[in-house]
């Protein structure tokens, strides 16, 4: 029984001896750090005493390097708008503006008759004179018709005589083979042929037609009279519309005597001061939700301080520009329109009213009207007889095709054929013929020519009135009546109330970033004689690496991984033992306080056997491990492997990072014994006036003695 409480007592003290060193692991490397991190803002305190650092590139260490902390320099001398009598021209002129006369019951009067000016000036686009050219040809077609004289005997110059023979031919040949049930090959080609002579001979008559037609009648394919009556007709529609374009000279005055009022908004300079104040406000405000804070680095307290302060500043900026922002937004966009509005209709209603005072100009076309009307139902009788003497060519063409249908073709037909071309008749073609001549000349007995000219010189005239508007014009001045409607929804106090407290907050950063320039250490020739360089410090850095690895290797091994299951590695149970002895004496090593020849002690363990060990443990946890801990047991080996290339100089870094900590503690100990030199002790000026300024006597104290306040 005495040997087994013996041996419970042995296995419970065994990790509590390695937790221990653990422990003491630990806590040296706590202090280490805390060394290292007094080390650093003791070297930034001794480079800036000596000026070798500027303060603002210490404090830039802590917030990221694209933040400009120049932008706030412009608020330092920003005006702002708060004279009374700045204040009064700004409410006097606003008050100014809400006045304006075309704001009245007329406005929707007045914009009603804009649109009918609008309407008006867009036929602009639909009066083309690039017709012309046809119109010159349409009506040379009259010049020509007087000099040709259009009668039967003009007729003769039609070559058609060869056409009538072939057509007697066949005829002829018809009659003969009428009673011939059986037709020879031969006199089957023959009449054949004597069809193609006949088709022939019509396609030339048909070409000849044409030609003539094409000679002496026009095509039609543009019609100079219906276009204009077209054009005559819209503008006609237009003609009260234009009765009244009068009405808008007087409100287009009053509208000129309201333009001229913007004018004063560019020169009001709480307006312009405002603007400008906005517009570099929200450039920097960019800047500012950039602006990021790190954690402190080595910085001495009170400049890190001053930056967090910062740093909360910029934070309150943030939301309550964005909360001012959207205030003022509604009152900057519509005085911004407004102000835009005025370089566009500076003149523009001066210029209205002159293109509306041109005399002469008017849309009555009647009598033109009635003009057109008779010289277009003479045309259209002219197309009449022009589409009759079409469908005759046509139908006739219809009847002459003779590569198929010459078998089938009688006497009658042949005969009904002879009487379409023939002349004579109504039906035949050249009658057909001299009736579209004589329509198209009574057309040009009536002069169209000096009509149309008339008309399009006057249409000229319209088009001259409708070029003095500008294109954009009634839709500038539609925006500017909208804008003056909601002149009553500005909120003007809150812009510049929203403005004024958005500067004081920037001039408040500016401030704020000119505390944490100007901030100096308290000077100190102890601190400024900082034994200590950046070298130094990187040596302390390396061995706290260093002694990081270890107690992350060994705290995993004998702490966070001391419940492993070793069945886990029975496959490979005899390499895991052995590993398992390996890794418990290399932690053994590492946890040694005295670090003298470390690096050969280390070095012990990492022999080429062991190596392989190792290695073939790490690909076991790879490929077939299916405990817990997966993740941070490949972490381990990792560890391990760092260890590894790093142990020929794990002694030296650690052995300079004593060095360099053994320098810092005697020098910390010169420091703290100056700063308790200077500190003064502590005296009760009650109880002695030894250094004391203003001496204190309190009141006698004796049992029948009343209490007295007292205050010291």
């Amino acid at each position: 029984m005495r040997l087994f409480f013996v041996l419970i007592i042995v296995l419970n003290l065994k990790p509590t001896l390695a937790d221990h060193e653990t422990f003491q692991l630990k806590k040296s490397h706590v202090e280490i750090t805390g060394i290292y991190q007094r080390a650093i803002e003791y070297l930034l305190k001794s480079q800036m005493l000596r000026g070798e650092v500027l303060t603002i590139d210490a404090a830039k260490s802590v917030w990221n390097p694209d933040f400009d902390h120049q932008i706030f320099e412009k608020y330092k001398n920003v005006e702002l708008v708060n004279r009374k009598e700045e204040l009064t021209d700004f409410f006097n002129l606003l008050d100014e503006t809400r006045k304006v006369r075309i704001r009245n019951e007329t406005m929707e009067e007045f914009k009603k008759t804009m649109n009918r000016l609008k309407e008006v000036v867009e036929l602009n686009s639909q009066i083309d004179f690039s017709f012309k050219g046809k119109m010159d040809e349409f009506f040379g077609k009259c010049k020509t018709l007087e000099e040709e004289n259009l009668t039967k005997k003009s007729w003769q110059k039609l070559n058609i005589y060869y056409f009538y023979e072939a057509l007697e031919v066949l005829l002829e040949g018809l009659q003969r083979l009428e009673n011939i049930r059986n037709i020879t090959e031969r006199e089957r080609v023959r009449k054949k042929n004597m069809s193609r002579i006949v088709t022939n001979t019509f396609n030339l008559y048909k070409g000849q037609i044409q030609d003539y037609r094409d000679l002496y009648l026009s095509s039609l394919s543009f019609n100079p009279i219906e276009w204009l009556s077209n054009i005559i007709s819209l503008l006609s529609s237009k003609t009260q519309d234009m009765k009244k374009l009068g009405e808008v000279i007087g409100p287009l005055d009053a509208l000129n005597s309201d333009v001229i009022i913007l004018k004063k908004w560019h020169s009001n300079k709480p307006l312009s001061q405002s603007m400008q104040n906005i517009k570099e406000m929200e450039e920097d405000f960019n800047m500012i939700e950039k602006f990021k804070k790190y954690k402190n680095n080595g910085l001495p307290s009170p400049l890190f301080d001053r930056i967090s302060s910062f740093s909360s500043h910029l934070n309150t900026v943030k939301w309550k520009f964005t909360h001012f922002s959207n205030q003022w937004k509604p009152f900057e966009k519509s005085i911004s329109h407004l102000l835009d509005l005025y370089n566009k209709t500076v003149n523009l209603p001066t210029s209205i009213s002159k293109c509306l005072q041109n005399d002469g100009i008017s849309v009555d076309f009647s009598k033109q009207k009635g003009e057109l009307e008779r010289l277009n139902e003479t045309l259209e009788k002219y197309k009449s007889a022009k589409n009759q003497h079409d469908m005759a060519i046509s139908t006739t063409i219809k009847f002459f095709q003779f590569d198929y249908l010459y078998l089938l073709i009688s006497e009658s037909k042949l005969n009904e054929l002879m009487k379409r071309i023939v002349p004579e008749g109504d039906l035949c073609l050249h009658t057909h013929l001299l009736r579209e001549a004589g329509f198209l000349k009574s057309f040009c007995k009536l002069n169209p020519r000096k009509h149309t000219d008339d008309i399009i010189e006057e249409l000229k005239k319209f088009k001259t009135f409708l070029n003095c508007f500008k294109d954009d014009s009634f839709s500038v001045i539609n925006e500017l009546l909208d804008a003056c409607e909601k002149i009553d929804k500005w909120k003007a106090k809150i812009f510049l109330v929203g403005i004024s407290d958005s500067v004081i907050m920037f001039q408040d950063a500016y401030q704020m970033m000119e505390e944490i320039e100007n901030w100096k250490p308290e000077p100190n020739s102890v601190i400024e004689k900082f034994p200590l360089n950046k070298e130094d410090l990187e040596r302390i850095s390396d061995g706290i690496k260093a002694k990081g690895l270890a107690l992350k290797i060994a705290n995993f091994w004998r702490n966070d991984w001391e419940e492993r299951d070793e069945l886990d590695f029975k496959p490979i149970w005899f390499a895991w033992e052995n590993f398992e002895k390996v890794v418990s004496k290399l932690v053994e090593s590492l946890l040694r306080e005295d670090t003298k020849n470390i690096d050969e002690k280390v070095e012990a363990h990492f022999t080429n056997e062991n190596i392989i060990l190792i290695d073939s443990i790490k690909q076991f946890v790879k490929t077939d491990y299916e405990g817990n801990q997966w993740k941070e047991i490949l972490n381990f080996f990792d560890d391990l492997e760092k260890l590894k290339n790093e142990f020929p100089d794990f002694s030296s870094k650690l052995e300079k990072m004593n060095e360099e900590i053994s320098k810092f503690t005697e020098w910390e100990k010169i420091k703290n014994a100056e700063d308790n030199d200077q500190k003064k002790p502590f005296v009760d000026c009650s109880q002695s006036h030894l250094n004391c300024n203003n001496q204190v006597t309190l009141p006698a104290a004796g049992p029948d003695a009343p209490v007295k306040k007292f205050e010291l």
